[in-house]
Parts: C-alpha cells; structure tokens; sequence
C-alpha cells in the first residue's frame, strides 16, 4: 500500500463516488465528497462573496479529484496529509458530516 493510500471502510463507499472530492476542511480535518456535494458547497461559497474570501481560498485551492479503487482505496496528495496531520501508518478517523465524510489524524 502507498504511504498516502488510505481504505475508505465499506459504509462510507455507498455515499461516494468514484472521484472522490477531497479538500482541506476546519480544525486540519479533510473533507470527502461526491462531486455533487462539492459543487453544492462551491457553489453557496462563491454565493458568500466578499466575506469569505479567505475561506474559499482554503477549501479551493486544496481540492483534489481522486479516483476510487474496487477496494475502496484512494491515494490522497502529500500537501494534504500534511494539512490533516496524518502520517505513515497513523490511525485515521472517518467522521460522516453533513457536507460529506470528515477524515481526521486520530
């Protein structure tokens, strides 16, 4: 396995699809979602304007597209490991949320 490959267990792979959108998130945490839970939140971000500026910054400049593997593998970019904390052979944390599935460094 990859250093950067992490399972997704098999109760959270129902409610993502193949990519996976994955960005920064609060409190060094990831977010995981369907692409149609990413353009929802992109979309009301935007709709914030000026105000959140520094906040769309964050979460879109972070975005990541990653496939799914038939073993529910996926590959998450070093910059976003370092983001969430999360080290070679760490414990992970999957968290459902309302915007999609919270990953944290345990």
């Amino acid at each position: 396995m990859d250093k950067n490959e992490i399972t997704i267990p098999p109760s959270y792979r129902t409610q993502l699809s193949s990519p996976i959108i994955t960005t920064r998130w609060l409190s060094s945490c990831l977010l995981l979602m369907s692409d149609a839970q990413w353009q929802s939140l992109a979309r009301r971000i935007m709709e914030m304007g000026k105000n959140s500026e520094t906040f769309a910054i964050l979460l879109l400049a972070g975005v990541a597209k990653i496939p799914v593997d038939r073993s529910g593998n996926i590959s998450i970019p070093t910059y976003l490991m370092e983001y969430a904390h999360i080290e070679n052979g760490a414990s992970i944390v999957f968290l459902e949320a309302s915007l999609g599935i919270e990953l944290w460094s345990e």
